[in-house]
């Protein structure tokens, strides 16, 4: 997670220069000033003898963001972004659109993962409940080979300045780890709550759930997500994977789907918690029902409390 106030670096640890480089470097990672900004300062502290700054001076600031990225990450390992057309709402005509969305692929994590970590620690269990560890052996016992517990998690986060905003946010993550990475939460995608229609939770799911069936099976696709070959853009993930002869060289498998009621009710078109029909995809309870079990519960507990608190050396069920 990136952090406002604390660096994700030791200051301590690094010479002035690669420290001022740092530090800018990580003011772009964070949002907290424009890409035109911090160009500026870039171009000012080289202009005033800062050396390690000279690589990242640009005289036309036009397209900074850009230039900035690029040279952020140009020793970056983890994955290239995928681009794909998705359906979504207009904000000015609310009239449905196509546009561009970009992903992070999660069987392009778990290829970084498995080729540069910890591949035992891939594998670690502890962190899984007992229903996730049932699925995951479940998954498993068909191959025989060990899987990679993997975790879906989606949910609307607060922008701007006064919060007026959300976005709808997808991340990937090791629920199998017990540890520091327990807390690891990899982006998918994301996209304005304000450009959400009808059709576009199921054009992203469309592209995150091909990439998790190449986990399962542990290949590389050989063309799009949606059977088309691969663009322009991705001629660098097409000449990766055909270097890997299309195998993926590990295997993982979802086993946790996690979010808030509105989440599994907008993209799995599970009931809604106000439905008069039901409310429940396990059984038949209706908003009423829930209520006065609700409301039974809350006069036992009050009842008892209350019984306890008046004979204190009595016992009541």
């Amino acid at each position: 997670m990136l952090s406002k106030t604390k660096r994700p670096y030791d200051p301590a640890a690094l010479p002035a220069e690669k420290r001022l480089r740092a530090n800018v470097q990580d003011l772009f990672a964070n949002n907290l000033l424009s890409g035109k900004r911090i160009q500026e300062l870039i171009n000012d502290a080289a202009g005033a003898g800062a050396s390690s700054m000279g690589s990242l001076t640009r005289k036309d600031d036009k397209n900074a963001t850009r230039h900035l990225r690029s040279k952020f990450l140009k020793r970056n390992q983890w994955p290239d972004i995928y681009w794909a057309r998705i359906r979504v709402k207009d904000k000015k005509t609310q009239a449905e659109d196509t546009q561009l969305c970009a992903f992070l692929l999660p069987h392009e994590y778990l290829e970084v993962l498995h080729r540069l970590g910890n591949r035992r620690m891939l594998h670690a269990t502890d962190g899984l409940d007992p229903k996730s560890q049932e699925q995951l052996l479940r998954m498993q016992t068909p191959h025989g080979s060990p899987l990679v517990a993997l975790g879906l998690w989606g949910d609307g986060v607060p922008c701007n300045w006064d919060r007026t905003e959300s976005v709808e946010v997808f991340s990937l993550n090791l629920p199998g780890q017990a540890g520091k990475y327990s807390t690891l939460r990899l982006p998918l995608t994301g996209l304005s709550r304000k450009q959400i229609s009808e059709h576009t939770f199921y054009d992203i799911m469309e592209v995150l759930s091909w990439s998790l069936r190449h986990c399962y099976a542990g290949t590389l696709p050989r063309c799009r997500h949606d059977g088309a070959a691969f663009w322009k853009s991705d001629q660098k993930r097409k000449k990766f994977y055909e270097k890997k002869g299309y195998e993926l060289g590990i295997r993982g498998t979802l086993v946790e789907v996690r979010g808030d009621w509105k989440m599994y009710q907008e993209i799995f078109k599970f009931p809604a918690w106000n439905m008069k029909v039901g409310c429940c995809w396990r059984c038949k309870a209706t908003p009423d029902e829930a209520m006065m079990q609700s409301i039974c519960k809350s006069v036992r507990q009050f009842y008892n409390a209350r019984m306890k608190y008046t004979h204190p050396h009595r016992e009541h069920a």
